[in-house]
């Protein structure tokens, strides 16, 4: 039975117009508003970027605030953090793995009436390693994907009754109001979201084009967003040879829907994932994904062959073959097309997402689970799983190399499961 949860003051440990952690964060503040929870966002900051996109945050209605970084110590900086909490009167926050070591820190230290969610958005061991740090220190665990339930309850002891999956919502009427427009020209193909290779593995975009084109294919490329690749992507494309290649910058949240509309197909070949906030929008619109096979992460978004791609992790000549296949077949692109607008609009919407958060708050509210007494802040101390591991001291190509491996061999253990008629749920 529904209990009545009254209004709600909760608190975000999210920073604006912060790539896919924002989208996160405004999908969940609009749709827990319908529940009575007023959703705000607080972070450490002190730059005239800070400023601005605090400004424009609360001109869209999204209220919250800014610490200054710059003028305290890590104590002192927690300390504040702790005080607005309480100022705000919060009955509930939001803690997110491995964005902010202080922020995740803290809840180690919160009062005790105050109810703790983590959320972990990855299915790396670095955040797994964060997450297990606070394990004991909240009241429940939500993975964005199944893959990080059954990660976390099976390799690191979570309690099954209080981790929880629930995928990140978007709001779907944006995408679905505009009209696409086919195209009988070079196939539209985007990538959209941050340039970086260690994790979306941008530099093997260059090596998947220049296949494609030997099988034929006649295409067109946008590349929508930043990040510390966004040279190297820039030169590797340029030295391919491939033409018609255009670099947008960030694309304002508002345009996505306009942008994913003007594509025919989103290159997504992430080594890790915990959902994919630019996967799930480009579907919303239409856009056919070519997506990395990611184990209980892409693979719950995508059904191969019916609203998109799958190919292993870092297979760069099986994902140019399908490249290839959607530019010279535009039946099958349209057919898809549709599937995916279709698939999303059912599944990953804000208010299935705010729902299963508001059931989960209703259970920590009627009957919470235990767990440790709070720190005092005589006692700040960062927790070991928020610290820099062994992991941080190897190069990038190792890091790479290992994270391909281990993906692979986990994509492997899990097919072997499935044929020995193993379920995939604990």
């Amino acid at each position: 039975m529904d209990i009545a949860l009254g209004m709600i003051r909760a608190i975000s440990f999210s920073t604006p117009l912060a790539a896919g952690t924002w989208s996160v964060f405004r999908s969940l503040c609009d749709g827990l508003k319908a529940y009575g929870i007023d959703l705000r966002w607080l972070a450490a900051g002190g730059s005239s970027q800070d400023a601005e996109a605090a400004r424009v945050a609360n001109q869209e209605g999204y209220p919250g605030c800014f610490i200054n970084r710059n003028s305290f110590s890590e104590k002192e900086l927690a300390q504040r953090f702790y005080e607005y909490v309480v100022a705000q009167g919060a009955g509930l926050v939001f803690h997110h793995a491995l964005c902010g070591t202080i922020e995740s820190n803290l809840a180690r230290y919160l009062p005790q009436q105050v109810r703790r969610i983590l959320v972990v958005h990855n299915i790396t061991p670095s955040t797994y390693r964060a997450a297990r740090a606070l394990r004991d220190c909240v009241h429940a665990v939500v993975g964005v994907s199944p893959r990080i339930r059954k990660d976390l309850v099976g390799r690191y002891g979570f309690p099954p009754n209080w981790t929880v999956a629930i995928p990140n919502g978007i709001d779907t009427q944006p995408f679905v109001q505009i009209q696409r427009i086919p195209s009988d020209g070079p196939l539209r193909i985007l990538f959209h979201g941050r340039i970086e290779d260690i994790s979306k593995g941008v530099l093997w975009v260059p090596g998947i084009l220049r296949r494609a084109a030997r099988l034929g294919a006649h295409f067109t490329l946008t590349v929508s967003g930043d990040g510390p690749d966004a040279e190297r992507l820039r030169s590797a494309l340029s030295n391919s040879g491939l033409a018609q290649v255009s670099f947008l910058g960030w694309t304002r949240h508002s345009d996505v829907p306009s942008l994913v509309a003007a594509h025919d197909v989103l290159m997504f070949p992430s080594r890790f994932e915990g959902l994919g906030i630019a996967l799930v929008e480009a579907m919303a619109g239409g856009c056919v994904p070519v997506a990395s096979k990611i184990w209980g992460v892409t693979d719950e978004v995508i059904e191969h062959g019916v609203n998109g791609f799958l190919f292993p992790v870092g297979e760069i000549g099986e994902a140019a073959k399908y490249i290839a296949l959607l530019a010279a077949d535009r039946t099958l692109l349209a057919r898809m097309s549709g599937a995916a607008r279709s698939s999303v609009c059912a599944r990953f919407t804000r208010e299935k997402q705010a729902i299963a958060y508001y059931h989960l708050i209703q259970r920590m509210l009627e009957d919470p689970r235990s767990i440790r007494k709070p720190l005092e802040f005589d006692r700040w101390k960062m927790a070991w799983g928020l610290k820099p591991s062994w992991w941080h001291v190897f190069p990038q190509p190792v890091k790479k190399f290992a994270r391909l491996a281990r993906e692979r061999w986990t994509a492997s253990h899990e097919l072997r499961r499935r044929a020995h008629g193993e379920g995939r749920d604990l």
